[in-house]
């Protein structure tokens, strides 16, 4: 018999297997034939522990990716189309402003409330500008006419101090107007009027 301690089968019943202590046969029993371990307490190797929990996480690596497919890709975030932002005309872009006739700035005069906004081109006669207007806006008679023929309209023009230091009473002008509505005041004779008001763009003199 081999001297070397280990299990071996059962010389009485092949189906198991006995271990040999190196001298004699031990009442220890195996079902079955194992690898020839080197001792009764001998811990199975490392690799046969690791394969099986290697076989359980590949395994869970395939549902995971069966699932993934199954459900398809992942919904790419909606995207919120932007609106560009509003440019704000320069009030001293001349483009932007048209020539109107003389029925037309009638139409708008009427009203200037509804017509707040609009971009004309008028001509007028500054009739008062002092201290009582002060110097950024005056009063002046307005129409379509460069010559001054039958621009008998009274409104209050607003401009820049800048703009106007170098106008007076009586001068002539050409204006690029945005309508701002009305004005009311009290006039030298204590009469209260309310006439048309335009926010000065552009002002040119006309000789």
């Amino acid at each position: 018999m081999n001297s070397q301690p280990g299990w071996y089968p059962d010389p009485q019943n092949p189906t198991i297997v006995r271990y040999w202590d190196g001298q004699q046969w031990t009442n220890q029993t195996q079902a079955s034939q194992p690898s020839y371990f080197q001792g009764p307490s001998a811990s199975p190797k490392k690799g046969k522990v690791l394969i099986p929990i290697l076989a359980v996480l590949g395994g869970l690596i395939v549902i995971f990716v069966g699932l993934n497919i199954l459900a398809g890709p992942a919904p790419s975030p909606t995207m919120v189309e932007s609106k560009p932002a509003k440019v704000e005309q320069s009030i001293s872009d001349a483009s932007t402003y048209r020539e109107v006739d003389e029925r037309e700035l009638a139409l708008i005069l009427k009203d200037p409330d509804t017509n707040k906004g609009e971009r004309i081109i008028v001509y007028g006669q500054i009739w008062q500008f002092d201290t009582r207007t002060g110097p950024d806006r005056f009063l002046a008679d307005i129409g379509t006419n460069p010559l001054g023929i039958g621009n008998n309209q009274s409104a209050q023009l607003i401009g820049t101090e800048s703009s106007l230091k170098t106008l007076v009473s009586g001068d002539k002008v050409r204006m690029h107007v945005i309508v701002d509505g009305e004005y009311s005041y009290t006039s030298t004779a204590d009469h209260k009027l309310t006439v048309p008001q335009f926010q000065i763009g552009i002002i040119q003199p006309v000789e």
